[in-house]
């Protein structure tokens, strides 16, 4: 969704809508670019999408509209105009990334990192294989793992299960993270969104420990934390 470069409107609010809820800016509601109303289903997201349009613009001069004010609206009209239309689309995008689920791929070397991926990583797939039945095979190296077809096809129902807005937060956390498996994890509540951006970068804070500091890395590491932060909060304010 494509926000106003600056701001119009003086007050923003939630307002209920039938059996959803609305973003009024000032007696107007909140339209997506094809002049349909954003509707969220719980007056919890609908408060937090107002909250950033009641602050977007209002501590610039000219009422400029930061690109990356507005998390909560992105995501919400994503799953309005994206996911809920299409569903096996969506579910179809994330099993693709369970052959190349990041915690199946171990190190050859060093040593230390190869034990840190063992410690760190093999409880979640075992926490998977638990809580989904999901057994995931594990791999050394770059040589790719086909996933036995049992475990795509109850990764493939487990997704499909799922409701539309943890869908859409999904959507953003599986390809920041790498994972499926950590981020179904901090979709239910299992791993908190910090402890999953650090076992989603444990490979490169392992050789930033090694090597040292890297600016732009950290910028990066930051920037997707804060993905992470954004979308984790959107599935709770959609429940």
């Amino acid at each position: 969704m494509k926000a106003p470069s600056r701001r119009v409107w003086t007050a923003a609010r939630a307002a209920a809508d039938g059996d959803g809820f609305v973003v009024m800016l000032d007696a107007q509601p909140l339209r997506l670019p094809g002049g349909t109303r954003l509707r969220v289903g719980t007056q919890a997201l609908a408060a937090a999408v107002a909250e950033e349009w009641d602050a977007a613009g209002r501590n610039t001069p000219d009422g400029t509209v930061a690109a990356d004010a507005l998390p909560m609206t992105r995501l919400a009209a994503t799953l309005q105009e994206r996911v809920s239309p299409g569903r096996a689309a969506m579910v179809a995008s994330l099993l693709g990334y369970v052959d190349g689920e990041l915690l199946c791929y171990r190190a050859t070397h060093p040593a230390e990192l190869r034990a840190r991926q063992q410690a760190e990583w093999q409880p979640w797939l075992d926490w998977c294989a638990s809580r989904h039945g999901i057994h995931l095979r594990t791999t050394e190296g770059v040589m790719p793992v086909s996933q036995p077809e049992e475990a795509s096809a109850a990764m493939a129902g487990v997704l499909a299960a799922q409701a539309d807005a943890v869908l859409a937060g999904l959507g953003v956390l599986v390809p920041v993270l790498g994972s499926l498996v950590l981020a179904l994890a901090l979709a239910e509540g299992a791993l908190s969104p910090p402890d999953a951006i650090r076992l989603a970068l444990l490979d490169e804070l392992d050789q930033l420990s090694r090597w040292g500091a890297d600016r732009e890395a950290e910028a990066r590491h930051g920037m997707l934390g804060r993905e992470v932060e954004d979308a984790a909060r959107f599935i709770a304010l959609s429940r």
